[in-house]
């Protein structure tokens, strides 16, 4: 399967073996057998700003439908971000018994200085999000500002909180309008399910708060502007749960 078929959630946290190229080879230059390998063994985690990526845990060979995986090297670390190899065939492993991921262990348990606030993380399991993610950046959501007098403008912003109907995020892009937020500032939006079944992220720009770092340490002007946004929510926001 390719990505494109399997989304992140077939990378997120598993074992997947990629047929090499001459450009991928040169990433197991450093790796036991590297010379006899023509696949990789790797396990995917996720950047929170520079996105999907898999980790190279060793190289391997392709004999049918069966594989056979080299020895790691414990000493480099050596990875690809997905979007270089999106098109490339991926092969899933269920690993039921946990002997691959034992065996690479040290490698993956590298990979713990990746890890994100249980806020961001319980967001990468929310289904109804992924129309509006980055297809590699998976933090990353197209978020709709509105403000009384402006056009709706779609700006990205990586989500660094969430509430019980609102997630918070830093804006990654400067709005063309004036919605008085701007390029590193940190909104509130929301969830919506439009009349023709498309969800949405939303934020309304005409009652929110402007947050700085101060406010959120505090909670309190945060507190505020979340009030604002439930309280003017309709039935057909989607509460996130």
């Amino acid at each position: 399967m390719k990505y494109n078929e399997t989304g992140f959630r077939g990378v997120y946290r598993q074992l997947n073996a990629v047929l090499l190229t001459d450009w991928t080879r040169k990433a197991i230059a450093n790796f036991p057998d590297a010379d006899k390998a023509d696949c990789i063994l790797t396990y995917g985690y996720i950047d929170h700003e520079a996105g999907l990526t898999l980790e190279i845990l060793a190289g391997g060979k392709k004999d049918g439908d069966r594989f056979r995986f080299f020895d790691g090297n414990n000493s480099v670390r050596s990875f690809i971000r997905m979007e270089a190899v999106e098109n490339e065939e991926l092969f899933w492993f269920r690993d039921s018994d946990n002997s691959i991921k034992d065996r690479y262990a040290d490698k993956i348990a590298l990979l713990d200085g990746y890890t994100v606030s249980e806020e961001i993380e319980k967001t990468r399991g929310m289904s109804f999000l992924d129309a509006s993610r980055d297809p590699h950046c998976i933090d990353d959501v197209l978020v709709y500002l509105t403000k009384r007098g402006l056009e709706p403008e779609g700006c990205w912003v990586r989500i660094s909180g969430l509430g019980d109907h609102w997630l918070t995020g830093t804006l990654l892009n400067e709005p063309n309008q004036n919605f008085g937020y701007h390029l590193n500032d940190t909104i509130a939006f929301f969830v919506r399910e439009m009349e023709n079944k498309e969800v949405i992220c939303c934020s309304d720009m005409t009652p929110s708060l402007k947050l700085t770092a101060e406010d959120l340490e505090d909670g309190t002007m945060l507190k505020a502007a979340i009030h604002t946004f439930n309280t003017e929510r309709t039935e057909t926001d989607i509460p996130v749960s």
